[in-house]
């Protein structure tokens, strides 16, 4: 008899499952991988799907009031590095409920009685062998590559995923699909749109919509709503990279936007890969009255996940992976944080700000 996988095993006999996913592709890509496997494995078992506030790794009280008034008995995490501390405050919310985590970014192992955590990066697998939470379902699940299974690797990768070692499953399977290069890229923007345009709502509608149409993906490529927001999108973003002032530290590109639209992420991956620089930083001042957004990305070998503890040791929301950093600071702090940032940009070696 083959074993049961974790998450399968957790589902079974659970009446109400909360699913609490990142907000962007493959973050809804894999809570509607999650939702599918309950389904069939649990068919009376009733799914609800949320984001967090869009822009922050946690949960806060009013969303943890919501799972527990619900009636959540499964806590299932997809996507999100959660730190230990905002990690305890949900489950001392959702007293007595299990939780299960599935997770790809590099992090420490969280550990709480009531916590199954499953990241084969965070045990110690290649960030490459594991690019996306999607790709950690498909193998966690058994499951054939599928729209769901690879969407969040074309989301999380970007263009530049053709280079790294897990296209040799994705070309194939792009070629025998009824998607070409480019509307996999529209895809992944059109279901970014939502959390761009900061519609948490939408966000999480956008988990149904991929539940009801994966298997037609030409009829998802083609939905007038998800178009005309991502049309919104890309104006804001284009004005933003042609109007934001922008200075050079070094080799390092620090680009700043004043929008309130979710951004951020694009405008650098866009940057990198149209600038010379191996490393660019935005700022986005249009984040909140009171915060701002700053977000690292490179190309090369600079490892940026060491800065994620770092911010987080600052009592900052801070998320991303070896080669992304997003940060949320206070506008008071941010001369302070970017002088960080930068320094470790310049010489990772050096000691910490806490340090000298």
């Amino acid at each position: 008899m083959v074993e049961e996988n974790l998450l399968t095993s957790a589902v079974r006999g659970k009446g109400r499952v909360a699913i609490v996913h990142h907000w962007d592709a493959d973050g809804i890509a894999s809570a509607a991988l999650v939702i599918e496997e309950i389904r069939r494995a649990n068919p009376d078992a009733k799914t609800l799907n949320r984001s967090p506030t869009i822009g922050r790794w946690a949960l806060d009280a009013e969303e943890i009031d919501l799972l527990r008034g619900w009636g959540t008995d499964l806590l299932v995490i997809v996507d999100l590095a959660i730190r230990d501390d905002d990690l305890d405050i949900i489950l001392d919310g959702l007293p007595g409920v299990p939780a299960v985590m599935v997770d790809h970014h590099r992090a420490e192992v969280p550990e709480h009685p009531r916590l199954v955590y499953h990241n084969p990066v965070a045990e110690g697998e290649a960030e490459t062998d594991f690019p996306a939470c999607t790709w950690v379902l498909r193998h966690l699940l058994g499951r054939g590559m599928d729209l769901l299974t690879v969407l969040g690797v074309f989301g999380d990768r970007g263009r530049g995923v053709e280079d790294e070692p897990v296209w040799s499953d994705l070309g194939p399977w792009l070629e025998g699909s009824s998607l070409t290069w480019d509307d996999m890229h529209l895809l992944v923007d059109l279901v970014d749109s939502s959390a761009k345009r900061v519609d948490r709502e939408d966000v999480d509608n956008a988990v149904g919509l991929l539940l009801e149409g994966w298997k037609e993906p030409l009829g998802l490529v083609g939905l007038d709503a998800w178009n005309r927001a991502n049309d919104e999108v890309e104006r804001a973003l284009v004005e933003q990279l042609q109007n934001g002032p922008e200075t050079e530290v070094g080799s390092t590109l620090v680009k700043t936007i004043d929008t309130p639209y979710l951004v951020i992420s694009t405008a650098a991956r866009r940057l990198v890969r149209t600038r010379d620089n191996p490393v660019v930083v935005v700022v986005n001042m249009g984040y909140s009255g009171g915060e701002v957004q700053v977000y690292v990305r490179r190309t090369g070998e600079l490892d940026l996940a060491p800065m994620i503890p770092r911010m987080r040791d600052r009592g900052l929301s801070a998320g991303g992976k070896s080669e992304v950093l997003g940060v949320i600071v206070p506008r008071s702090d941010l001369e302070d944080v970017m002088g960080d940032i930068l320094g470790y940009l310049e010489d990772p070696g050096a000691p910490r700000y806490d340090d000298q």
